[in-house]
Formats: C-alpha cells, structure tokens, sequence
C-alpha cells in the first residue's frame, strides 16, 4: 500500500534517472562531434600541392608526367605569359610545350601517346598567388594534380611552386626579431643583427651588373633559355636562344607528269582497198598514202612522213592526234627558283604527219579493188614521267647568347 510520502518520493528518483541519461547523452555527443571539429581544417594560401585522380589508373607512368609537365609549365610561364587580374586563366597544351621543345612526347606503359591538345597546363590568377593545374591524358588514362605556383624570392623562373621549408624558417626568423620600442634597444638590434651576418658572410656578398650579351654561338635546340631573378644570388647566367633556317645540304627531288604515247598492240591481217595504206588508232580507222609507222622511230629529225617542228615548253599534256605527235623530253626548270613551288613546265618534240590521213568508217569504203592487207592496230597509253632535280635542304638551326655576373664583395 502506497504512502503520499512514497509516491512523491518515487517521482522524484524518475526525475533524477531522466536528468542523468540525458546528461550521458550529451557527453556522447560531444565526444563524437568533437575529433571531427578538430580535424577539420579549412583551406588557405600555405596549402600544399594536392593530386587527385580522375580514374584509379594504376598506372605511374602517367603520374609520373604530371612531374614533366610541371617543370615544362613552369619554364613557359615567363612573366609576359602570366595572368594579370584575379581568375584570370592562362592554358597552354602539351603540343604547344613540345613546339617550344620544353617537353618530349608522352607515352604511358601500354605504349598510348599522350593527347597533345587535351594534355595541358592551366594557371589561374588568385588573389596572392597562382593555381597551376596540371592534366594527363594518354588513351583512356588521365590524371591531374592542383599545385599552388608564385613569384617567391628563391624562384629561378618567373614562378614556382611553394617551398614551404623555406616559408617556415623566414617565419621561425621573424619570431626571434624583439619588438623594438626605443632608439638604443634598435642600435643594439643592429650591432647583434650585423654581427650575426657577419659571421655568416653573407651581409657584404653582392652581384656585380650582367655584362653585355654575348655573340650568338650555334648549340642544341634543346638548351633551355635562363633569364635569372633579381634576388636569385646563385643564379649567374643567362642565356636567350634564336632559331632560324638554314641550307644545310642538297637532295634529289622528283617531279612527275604524264605524256601520251602510241604503243604498237597487233597487227591484223583484212581485206582493205588496194590503193592506201591503212592504220589503226584507239579503235578508229585512218587511210593513208604514206609510211604512218615510221612514228615509232622520230629522233628530233625529219622522215619521208614525219616532220619535226621543233620544242615547245608547256605544263599540261598535249593531246594526241593522228596527224601530229608529242614526243616527251624532259623538265623546264627555267622559271623555278632555288625550289620550284608549283609544278614546272615540261619540254616536247612536235612532229607533223606529213601525208594524207582521212578517217573512215571501213576498211574497204569507196573501194573498187579489194585486197587482203597487214593493218598495224596502235593504242594511246599515258606515260608516267619523272624529272629529277637537286634542290638545297634547309633545317632549323639553334644559336645561343649569354652574360654573366659575379659574386662580388
């Protein structure tokens, strides 16, 4: 039997079990949340260079030219290259950076050649710095990695990526430098300050102006330009390179063009008309009262039947007729200069049928005495010619020039 006294007393033993839970469960709650809190960490300008991978390639062949592509794109991105306002982009493709002959080709371990125009570098102009994106594409294979680039004081080129090891130590640097308050703690700053560097030779080393470039010595095509930051004390030459095209020899060039000819088929044996002579050409009968065959040997002279009218020059193919003939002779390379760059002119012999010829329809037409006759069948062929000429080979040849300065104290 329940009291007043037990009732109240049990509500409030609930209470206090319910407050208790629920305290518990709080504590829960942070301790899962928090480690997930602290582990984040938002993104700033000291991030390092991050990759990620579009396919799970397997492949270290095409990571690899990530690094390639780095060192290629840096060397491009000179400070007339580089984007100017924030977000401003500036992309430049694989096939570009081998013009430039700053990267090889690309090939991966499956023997697939890299894209070069879907292979590329991209720089983005951010608020104090550049995102440089780096892209691989060989086959079905691709990658990229983001690398944070600047104009910093160790930069050989115009930019590179950040050396977060040197950031450090400038900044451990910083730390140790006092708060100067008054004018005798600064001089006593100074004398520390100037003793350390001392030590430490480095305050009285200087570089002496460049000298005046150099005359421009032939080298290889693949030595890079070098142009030196202000501040980049071990950096002491540069070089500029010019490419231009020179004749570095001669080779046989071809020319073809096509002539017509008669070539001698058959000789058929017919009844034809006692009086003329007949010939056949492509088909179609002509009579005659000469020698039509002594076409076969004209040598630049003239026959009983032929005569030679001399050379004539022309860049197309005279056609063949029945009463006159083109014989091919050669080239006309009058007109071209060291190379020709178009199709030159070719020389033929023109020889004139000097006889009679009058196409028929038989061989027995307007006939009164019919014979048996041998009748040469001839047919137009088309001749492949080829005129050979020595033409100068050029090449691109590189030239380099330099200056230097020194170290000076």
């Amino acid at each position: 039997m329940y009291t007043e006294e037990y009732r109240h007393n049990g509500f409030f033993f609930r209470k206090f079990i319910l407050k208790i839970l629920l305290i518990i469960t709080v504590i829960f709650l942070v301790v899962w949340l928090l480690p997930k809190l602290i582990s984040y960490k938002p993104s700033n300008s000291k991030q390092k260079s991050i990759q990620i991978t579009e396919e799970n390639t397997q492949d270290r062949t095409v990571s690899d030219h990530l690094s390639k592509l780095k060192v290629a794109a840096l060397t491009y991105y000179k400070e007339d290259k580089l984007p100017k306002e924030n977000q401003d982009i500036a992309l430049v493709t694989l096939k570009e950076l081998q013009k430039e002959q700053l990267i090889s080709e690309l090939v991966d371990s499956n023997n697939q050649v890299c894209d070069g125009k879907k292979t590329y570098a991209k720089l983005t102009k951010l608020e104090d710095d550049y995102l440089l994106k780096l892209f691989v594409k060989c086959g079905k294979k691709k990658d990229y990695s983001l690398v944070h680039v600047g104009k910093y004081s160790y930069c050989t080129n115009s930019i590179c990526e950040k050396d977060h090891t040197k950031d450090d130590i400038k900044e451990e640097k910083m730390e140790e430098e006092p708060v100067l308050v008054n004018s005798e703690q600064k001089e006593d700053v100074i004398e520390k300050v100037d003793s350390s560097l001392s030590t430490n030779n480095m305050a009285q080393v200087k570089l002496s102006n460049f000298s005046n470039w150099s005359e421009y010595i032939k080298t290889s095509c693949n030595t890079t330009e070098v142009s030196c930051n202000v501040s980049d004390f071990s950096c002491l030459t540069e070089i500029r390179m010019k490419k231009q095209t020179e004749k570095v020899g001669t080779y046989t060039k071809n020319y073809h063009t096509y002539s017509l000819d008669l070539n001698k088929k058959a000789i058929i044996k017919t009844k034809a008309c006692s009086n003329y002579n007949y010939v056949i050409i492509q088909g179609s009968i002509y009579r005659t009262l000469g020698n039509y065959e002594e076409i076969l040997s004209l040598n630049r002279t003239s026959t009983a039947n032929w005569t030679y009218k001399g050379t004539i020059s022309t860049a197309t193919t005279p056609n063949f007729g029945a009463n006159k003939y083109y014989k091919y002779v050669g080239a006309d390379f009058k007109n071209c200069q060291e190379t020709c760059s178009s199709t030159p002119a070719y020389y033929y012999d023109v020889y004139e049928y000097n006889k009679a010829i009058t196409k028929v329809s038989t061989t027995t037409e307007n006939c009164n005495n019919i014979v048996q006759k041998n009748i040469n069948v001839y047919q137009i062929i088309k001749k492949l010619e080829t005129a050979k000429r020595e033409e100068p080979l050029y090449a691109t040849a590189c030239y380099q020039s330099t200056r230097v300065r020194k170290k000076v104290n």
